[in-house]
């Protein structure tokens, strides 16, 4: 058996924070190392713990998700960091990106193992059954294409 994937959480939001905890401490394939409320508390549980994974909320009161990330990479390079926000702006996903960030998933694209799916399945399943990391895809169908209009001449 291998170790379970050791995962912080870093966000402000209690309901989505506890949704977030329980859905990881379902199986057996991640270990919960702690959950933060803000950047402050991310930067100094991940620094006692030293977990695999830090999933960073961007916009935090105090020391904002960017500034953590920064923080995290510098004093544990080996520690991955992914942004998990609510807005899709370039700007702030390109800044925690330059700040050391992995990689990105927006809020809205999570979704519960009970709540309808639709867009393509998930590709990797972990023992338990369920998708890691979670999958995203869009919330709305693609635009159709538009049709060239040619003319007759």
């Amino acid at each position: 058996m291998t170790e379970p994937i050791r995962v912080l959480i870093a966000d402000d939001h209690p309901l989505f924070r506890d949704g977030l905890t329980a859905l990881l401490t379902d199986g057996q394939d991640t270990e919960l190392t702690g959950a933060a409320t803000s950047g402050t508390e991310a930067v100094e549980l991940a620094r006692e713990t030293q977990p695999d994974v830090v999933i960073m909320d961007l916009h935090m009161p105090g020391l904002n998700g960017v500034e953590a990330t920064r923080r995290i990479v510098a004093d544990s390079p080996h520690i991955t960091v992914l942004v998990l926000t609510m807005f899709d702006d370039d700007d702030s996903i390109f800044s925690a990106l330059r700040a050391g960030a992995r990689g990105y998933l927006l809020k809205g694209a999570i979704r519960s193992r009970s709540a309808p799916r639709s867009g393509p399945p998930p590709t990797a399943r972990s023992s338990s059954g369920r998708s890691w990391p979670p999958v995203c895809w869009p919330t709305s169908p693609p635009r159709p294409a538009r049709r060239r209009r040619y003319s007759r001449s």
